[in-house]
């Protein structure tokens, strides 16, 4: 069967233009085109801890960056610290999953954040729901139309070769099951996303003869007992399966999915243990890389061997500032807050330690313990205290709409954390 024409996405950059062409596909066959001969480049995949959901950076080293989801509301501050941390100039093309809030609530903030973004790809299902009017208007305010993906489209985006395997042309109707799935490739290494579709979509998946085999599959639904059948994994033969999930009420992951992935031979990398995980590849073999309060793990290689057992290490809290909302819509005062994070493998009482600003205005921690992986908001307003938000109790704003910085110290006076914006320096 003959294939369309492609059509094109037109993308700015600030020093150059970059057409990514969006090859709609018909012919199953065109997957089969050999890839032209990448350069051994790295490229980067970052499954961001953001709890209960998923969100995913991808990076090229021609500062190709891909975003896919944004975890949930409560972690868009968290998306968003970590992609200014690594300094990108630009997300390349955001792709919505499908419209649960655990995958794309996140995004708000990113979108009202300071980041460029250049396109946004979707499923094309029709949500309703607050978070996605919000969504929906966030975009209009930045002139973004969301491109709807479909099974047989190809994009090419610098050392990233990527494949739309789902949804299908006609839609099932079930969001979770019309997750956008992206099989992304850098030269002989391949990564799967799944989104939220269940056994029945990847029966469809396999059914339309699609490609399935990847060496790291980000598995579907966080782990739910639902995805992830034992035809699937054989088909896709995954070395590593990554599960983002944090505390939740639905069992995820499901024992007898974690048993499906242990059968297949995959080694289960989970964000609710390790943080964020950092995999890259040169195009030939990938390894999990060490990321900042992580422990490195061993190399591993694309032939199929299997890896060798993660090592253990200590734990030890690694506490520090992640985000400031320093300009919120409305009031100052009302609006503004700090988050931090306990990134390391324990947990670290923070009782008479400090925030404070390049002015000295100063915050003392009262009696508070800050478990491993959990986080805490330090609002300028008044409140009352909680397990996950503190009160400076004040009635004048701290945070400078041009700039500064946030330092926190212990009870010592050892300075354990600074975070700078909008070029302030420390």
């Amino acid at each position: 069967m003959k294939a369309h024409q492609p059509s094109y996405i037109r993308v700015s950059w600030k020093k150059r233009t970059l057409v990514i062409t969006l090859l709609l596909v018909i012919a199953i066959g065109a997957f089969l085109i050999p890839a032209a001969a990448q350069s051994a480049s790295q490229v980067r995949v970052v499954f961001i801890d953001v709890s209960q959901g998923d969100s995913i950076w991808i990076h090229d080293q021609e500062n190709r960056d891909v975003l896919v989801d944004g975890g949930p509301l409560s972690a868009g501050p968290t998306v968003v610290a970590y992609l200014q941390s690594q300094a990108i100039d630009d997300i390349d093309l955001l792709v919505l999953t499908h419209g649960d809030a655990d995958h794309v609530a996140g995004l708000i903030h990113v979108l009202r954040s300071s980041i460029p973004i250049q396109a946004v790809a979707d499923s094309g299902q029709t949500c309703s729901t607050d978070t996605c009017q919000t969504l929906t208007a966030e975009m209009v305010k930045r002139g973004l139309t969301p491109t709807p993906l479909t099974a047989g489209q190809s994009l090419e985006m610098g050392l990233l070769k990527i494949h739309v395997l789902n949804p299908q042309v006609l839609l099932s109707g079930n969001d979770n099951d019309d997750s956008v799935v992206l099989r992304i490739e850098h030269d002989q290494v391949r990564f799967l996303l799944t989104g939220d579709i269940s056994a029945t979509a990847e029966n469809r998946i396999m059914s339309a003869g699609l490609p399935l085999q990847a060496q790291v599959l980000k598995v579907a639904h966080h782990g739910s007992k639902y995805s992830s059948s034992a035809t699937f994994l054989a088909t896709v033969q995954p070395q590593v399966a990554v599960i983002s999930v944090g505390s939740n009420s639905y069992g995820h992951p499901a024992p007898e999915t974690l048993q499906r992935l242990s059968d297949s031979g995959a080694q289960v990398l989970r964000t609710d243990q390790s943080g964020t995980i950092v995999l890259l590849s040169d195009g030939s073999t990938f390894w999990i890389a060490q990321a900042p309060f992580q422990v490195f793990l061993p190399l591993l290689m694309r032939d199929g061997s299997s890896p060798n057992p993660l090592p253990t290490a200590t734990p030890t809290p690694n506490v520090k500032i992640t985000y400031i909302e320093y300009d919120p819509a409305g009031d100052d005062v009302q609006g503004e807050y700090v988050k931090i994070e306990n990134q390391g493998g324990a947990s670290q009482t923070l009782t008479g330690w400090s925030l404070s600003d390049k002015a000295n205005n100063n915050y003392t921690f009262p009696p508070f313990t800050l478990e491993s992986g959990q986080w805490v908001l330090i609002w300028t307003k008044a409140g009352t205290n909680d397990a996950q938000n503190l009160y400076w109790e004040r009635n004048q704003a701290v945070w400078n709409n041009d700039g500064d910085c946030a330092y926190l110290k212990d009870n010592m006076g050892g300075l354990r954390s600074t975070y700078c914006y909008l070029g302030a320096t420390p």
